[in-house]
């Protein structure tokens, strides 16, 4: 009995003595596993290997989380992202356990996936050494923004133009109107053409203000991951275009006249001597938006000119222009062969000033004229055959 007593108190000896014997004989590996919040899930506990499997399914866990470096990666609320370059893009990053402490570079592997065209790309790291297990992250890749957007009026509508996006399958036209803080977006305009990047937008109002936004995708316009960024927004009013209804030379002077709009601010009136207006370019605003005509002086004799009007609208402190109207082009005459004369639209004759018949003229038909007497012809009128000019 005594001696059975003794092997008892003996066993128990041993046993307790154990950890000093084996220090860290309960070593772990570590398993990780992200989710799509680039959270990873774990163990990372250091010892000395057991020369016995271990059981990794009962291992603790615990949170830890890939991170990437903020000069590779750019984010759009929670998501990360990059941009395409047309080359493989794989940013850099460092992965941190529970307790933010970094895990050295020399425990795992890793690769990237679907990494160069626009979409969802990820790198997927595999443990070695003292962890084991993998674990992935993901960014979006998105094409680049549009550059060179601009916005004009036209005379069909407002005109948005676009630099196009190298590898994009098409474009997203973005408007929103009127009210330019709230959040009134439209997908407006899906846009397959990936040559030609001008759009006019036609379903727009007199008077209201509009601004646009372009991107590109990649595949398909419905799935935001394949957008790229919205290009530079711009704003424009719709200002509908003139008509520059007739230009009269007068002696060293032209005078025209114009279809005008009391819904905008005013207008603006060009001369030139060439049809493009770069050349002796001569420019005038009427800020008056009830007067529908102007005359420019001091012109050269026997010299051609061009013309053309739009209107401006100033909202909110910002000018915004229409389109041009159609261009007049009149010679200025030499007043030594110049005489006065009245022309009527209905009947193609031109009288002196002092002809009969122009007192019985109606008002509509009459356009006064200062030229030569072959220059009327040429417009296709003929002499009145009683006071024969």
């Amino acid at each position: 009995m005594k001696k059975l007593l003794s092997l008892c108190i003996a066993f128990i000896v041993c046993i307790s003595l154990l950890p000093f014997i084996f220090p860290n004989s309960s070593y772990a590996d570590g398993r990780l596993i992200a989710d799509d919040n680039n959270h990873v899930s774990g163990v990372h506990r250091s010892g000395i290997a057991h020369s016995q499997p271990i059981d990794k399914s009962s291992l603790p866990v615990f949170d830890g989380k890939i991170e990437w470096n903020s000069t590779d990666i750019s984010y759009n609320g929670n998501t990360p992202f990059a941009i395409y370059t047309g080359k493989p893009i794989e940013p850099r990053f460092v992965v941190k356990g529970a307790n933010g402490k970094i895990i050295d570079a020399t425990n795992y592997d890793y690769a990237y996936y679907e990494n160069t065209n626009a979409g969802t790309a990820f790198v997927r790291i595999t443990f070695k050494n003292t962890y084991s297990g993998t674990a992935q992250a993901w960014f979006k890749i998105y094409l680049p923004a549009t550059k060179s957007t601009s916005v004009v009026n036209t005379a069909s509508g407002i005109q948005i133009s676009w630099a196009p996006v190298e590898s994009a399958k098409g474009y997203v036209i973005y408007r929103r109107a009127w009210n330019l803080t709230d959040s009134g977006w439209t997908d407006f305009k899906r846009w397959n053409n990936t040559t030609d990047t001008v759009w006019t937008d036609t379903t727009v109002y007199a008077g209201t203000r509009y601004q646009y936004g372009v991107k590109a995708y990649f595949k398909d316009p419905m799935d935001n991951y394949n957008l790229g960024i919205v290009g530079p927004l711009k704003t424009t009013v719709r200002i509908t275009s003139r008509t520059l209804n007739s230009v009269t030379a007068g002696n060293k002077q032209l005078t025209l006249k114009w279809s005008g709009s009391s819904v905008f601010t005013g207008y603006q009136v060009q001369i030139a001597t060439d049809s493009v207006f770069t050349k002796n370019t001569q420019t005038a605003k009427i800020s008056n938006s009830k007067t529908y005509q102007t005359t420019f002086k001091n012109l050269n004799i026997n010299t051609t000119y061009y013309s053309r009007v739009r209107s401006y609208h100033v909202f909110e402190g910002m000018t915004y222009f229409g389109g041009w109207s159609n261009v007049i082009n009149c010679k200025v005459p030499d007043p030594a062969n110049c005489h006065d004369y009245v022309l009527n639209s209905a009947t193609h004759k031109f009288h002196y000033p002092s002809c009969s018949d122009v007192k019985r003229m109606l008002s509509e038909n009459r356009i006064d004229y200062y030229g030569t007497r072959e220059d009327v012809i040429s417009q296709g009128y003929s002499p009145c055959g009683h006071c024969h000019p």
